[in-house]
């Protein structure tokens, strides 16, 4: 194998001194390229043609110097040897030579020395330019690790902190200086399990990476989430010397997570409520109709009477109950209204005060003449507060303080996008209260289904999960600050309205309940329902034709001669949907209103799509005034006009 070719560039006035100085280096193994200069601007020429790996340079020349050759490979930035061969140098003259940056000196008659040394300075040259590679991959590193989006933290094996990156700096708030020394652990919150750190110190110092979360607390006190990689750095032998973390912020990332579990949970619970509501509102349709028609017969001093209110507001809770399930699940039908959020905490003033007992003083400031009006139902704001004064009460079993407001903010971009809500003007109702307080682990579980700290028969770990579906629904959020010890505030922000409450309430004012003589197709496949709205109808002066299922609605239609000016149809039934039938019906018999009845939720309806754009749905359970109004209000509008309102009795 050939030896790899020398490229030798030779400064020299004398082109046989130059042969000389190629022969010794061929003589000393090496292939040889060269070409000669004797002035600086054919140096600078050669210097710039073509790479070197070496140049040999006389010290006195007639146009040039040994000194100005030198000067001009330094210029050039070439790193190549530079080694003087000349007879006029003395040994003092060759040292200051050596200092201006020559790599040796060899005498015009000493030849045979310079192989050797051209050999040495290659070998150098190698290691310089080795060193400048590792140099610059250093300083690569260091601009990676300094500019990195993790946080980057290296201990000894003591745990102690030698080096932070500019990010551990910008997340933590603690500069290199402030840490420089000290162990990690002056980022603990308390909230990271102490076996957690048992394992990481078992795994690393046994020399395994290890991986986990941290829940970490910054310089003010403010906390993060904390995904880490440590792994031990080691030597050229092997040793263990350091240990390496790399860590990111994960905290809006698991916030993210976290809202998208409790998404699934509550469209899992939602469907599974959807059903039940479903049959539950059948049964208290019958229940309560039948038991309103049975009281309209006794009399007020009967005692039958009472035993008959008592089934109706067992029903009242049966539906209360089932409203409940809807809410947290989001799934509840909706018939909002605009209403200042302050005047319905100011009507629940005396219930919240008889709920949280003589030991609580309870502080109110809510005003019912505040700015904007929110669109809810004021039902469900009650139920908002009582589950949160619940709550609150509960975490003050000795007694306490509980606050609650309400005013009019304005959440900004900022804010929003943190909040998971659109910018705008809110009402915020906050209930504080001085009670134990809760964990992180607590707080991050307090809006789950069925979730409570509270022993058996306590509490049904529904009223939180009520409350965020409710806020949820109506397009709001609720901010959680807590800690252990230290009580508990809930901040519900809910969307403004551009409706005035009062212009609202006087559009809404209508008729009550009455009769009439129009002929009525009632169709549900659960006959108690169909025999209790043929009652009512019945009574109030309607001719009412039933039917169990749409074929037999159709032979009904089909056998009636006189116009029939209404179906009333249950939407989901066996064999033909509601709306599939009334499509039938109004193709023979176009003068035929259409009004749907049902106890399944919105959203099932929308996924089936049993009505369509233009409908009007009576929601089970309803009363027989309700079904009164409803049923006259359809009677008395206008054909051509669009069916979208939806009705439900208070």
């Amino acid at each position: 194998m050939s030896a790899p070719v020398l490229r030798v560039l030779v400064v020299d006035d004398s082109a046989a001194d130059a042969e000389l100085s190629i022969r010794e280096l061929r003589r000393g193994g090496f292939e040889v390229e060269w070409d000669r200069v004797d002035c600086a601007p054919a140096m600078s020429a050669a210097l710039g043609r073509q790479g070197w790996d070496l140049v040999i340079s006389d010290f006195r020349m007639p146009r040039f110097g040994g000194l100005e050759a030198l000067a001009l490979v330094h210029d050039s930035g070439l790193d190549v040897p530079f080694i003087l061969v000349s007879g006029a140098v003395g040994p003092d003259l060759a040292v200051e030579i050596m200092r201006a940056g020559a790599h040796d000196y060899v005498a015009k008659d000493r030849l045979f020395r310079l192989a050797p040394a051209v050999q040495r300075e290659l070998r150098e040259a190698e290691t310089r330019r080795a060193h400048a590679r590792a140099e610059l991959e250093l300083r690569k590193m260091a601009m990676v690790v300094q500019q990195i989006p993790s946080v980057v933290v290296i201990t000894d094996l003591d745990g102690r902190i030698e080096y932070v990156n500019p990010r551990f700096t910008e997340l933590t708030g603690y500069t290199r200086e402030e840490v420089q020394g000290k162990n990690p652990r002056v980022l603990k919150s308390g909230y990271t399990p102490p076996e957690q750190y048992r394992a990481l110190w078992t795994a690393i110092s046994g020399g395994q990476e290890w991986r986990g979360t941290f829940q970490q607390k910054r310089k003010d006190g403010t906390l993060y989430e904390e995904d880490a990689v440590i792994r031990p750095m080691r030597d050229a032998r092997g040793r263990i010397t350091h240990y390496l973390k790399l860590g990111e912020d994960v905290t809006a990332r698991h916030a993210l997570e976290q809202q998208f579990r409790q998404a699934q949970k509550m469209e899992a619970v939602g469907r599974l409520a959807g059903g039940v509501a479903h049959d539950f509102n059948n049964l208290l349709t019958v229940i309560a109709g039948f038991t309103e028609m049975a009281m309209n017969t006794v009399g007020p001093t009967d005692p039958l009477r009472a035993d008959l209110e008592q089934v109706v507001m067992a029903s009242d809770r049966g539906a209360a109950l089932t409203r409940q399930l809807l809410a947290f699940s989001r799934k509840q039908a909706l018939e909002p209204l605009p209403f200042v959020l302050g005047k319905v905490v100011q009507d629940a003033e005396a219930m919240v005060r008889r709920l949280v007992g003589e030991d609580v003083t309870v502080l109110l400031r809510a005003s019912a003449d505040a700015e904007g009006a929110i669109l809810a139902e004021p039902g469900q704001i009650e139920q908002v507060l009582m589950n949160l004064v619940v709550n609150a009460r509960d975490a003050m079993p000795t007694g306490g303080r509980l606050s609650i407001s309400t005013a009019v903010v304005t959440v900004d971009a900022d804010a929003a996008s943190h909040m998971a809500v659109t910018p705008g003007r809110y009402a915020r109702l906050s209930v504080a209260d001085s009670g134990h307080g809760m964990t992180a682990d607590v707080r991050s579980k307090i809006f789950e289904p069925f979730f409570t700290t509270k022993s058996i028969g306590k509490g049904s770990g529904l009223g939180l999960s009520t409350v965020y579906g409710i806020v949820s629904q109506l397009g709001g959020t609720i901010e959680v600050w807590s800690e252990p010890g230290q009580g508990a505030r809930f901040d519900v922000f809910l969307p403004l309205t551009g409706v005035g409450a009062a212009e609202h309430r006087a559009a809404a004012s209508g008729p009550g309940a009455a009769g009439g003589s129009e002929t009525v197709l009632v169709v549900d496949d659960e006959a108690p329902v169909g025999r209790f709205v043929q009652r009512i109808l019945t009574a109030s002066g309607y001719t009412v034709l039933t039917a169990r299922h749409a074929g037999e609605a159709l032979v009904v239609a089909e056998k009636y001669d006189a116009p029939i000016q209404l179906v009333l149809t249950d939407v989901i039934m066996p064999q033909m949907s509601g709306r599939e039938l009334a499509d039938r019906l109004t193709g023979t018999r176009p003068e035929m209103r259409v009004l749907y009845m049902s106890g399944y939720t919105d959203d099932i309806l929308d996924d089936n799509a049993a009505l369509g754009s233009e409908r009007q749905l009576l929601r089970k359970p309803f009363t027989g005034d309700a079904l009164l109004r409803k049923v006259r209000e359809v009677l008395d509008q206008p054909h051509t006009m669009p069916k979208v309102a939806s009705d439900r009795p208070a």
